[in-house]
């Protein structure tokens, strides 16, 4: 997959500039910033290739750059948070509802029920939220801090795999993978509610391909329940 890269605009980025110093004088809680309409035109206009490659081209880009040397982390948290809120609605990572997500090592461990994102243990090919009710349109990361080595993230097309599946193996391949599977939830869940999901990992709904996958947390899943992953071969 060959990545493009974007540079935002000058127009852009003092839009931006204009938006932070202006919280400046006048700070707000992070999770009470919403994006105004003239800044959201701007915006939109600025934004619009990288939607055109999201939506329809491969689906992944590299935007830059943006002056975080000029701005504290929590500055730069917020231009995130406006960028990611012209491109949709930005849902809660997790239940506590928090909408930026550090990904770093806490200390914390897989095994434990921690998700990979916050420890150092390096996961398998997946989905972000995997195991939610809700898949995101988009991800999108902030490099806030280079790593001396490391860091590099291998990317893989849902849309080429599944017609690589049904085009290079025997129909019983997919027909299993739109069967439900049990994913662990990682302790996202509520009182009573279930510590796993169960969906499939391909879903078609005859506009958009859907896929939710992690291996680890399949595996995990189904050792929750109580089920061996089965695969029903067609003779």
């Amino acid at each position: 997959m060959k990545f493009r890269h974007y540079s935002l605009s000058e127009k852009y980025l003092l839009a931006l500039d204009k938006y932070i110093q202006n919280l400046r004088y006048y700070p707000q809680p992070i999770t009470k910033i919403q994006i105004q309409k003239p800044l959201f035109d701007i915006c939109n206009e600025s934004l619009q290739p990288i939607v055109d490659v999201l939506n329809t081209g491969p689906g992944f880009v590299i935007a830059e750059r943006i002056p975080l040397e000029k701005y504290t982390l929590d500055e730069s948290r917020i231009i995130y948070l406006l960028i990611g809120q012209c491109l949709s609605h930005p849902f809660a990572q997790d239940i506590k509802g928090t909408l930026l997500y550090d990904v770093k090592d806490t200390g914390q461990n897989v095994t434990e029920g921690a998700r990979f994102s916050v420890t150092k243990a390096e996961s398998s090919f997946h989905l972000d939220n995997s195991f939610g009710n809700t898949v995101p349109d988009f991800v999108g990361l902030l490099c806030i801090k280079v790593a001396k080595s490391g860091g590099q993230n291998p990317l893989i097309s849902a849309y080429s795999l599944h017609n690589e599946l049904r085009e290079q193996f025997s129909p019983h391949v997919l027909e299993t993978l739109y069967q439900p599977f049990y994913l662990d939830r990682r302790r996202q869940f509520k009182m009573g509610e279930s510590s796993t999901s169960y969906n499939p990992i391909f879903q078609w709904d005859q506009a958009e391909l859907t896929m939710r996958y992690m291996y680890y947390y399949i595996q995990v899943g189904h050792q929750r329940a109580g089920q061996w992953i089965r695969i029903k071969r067609k003779t």
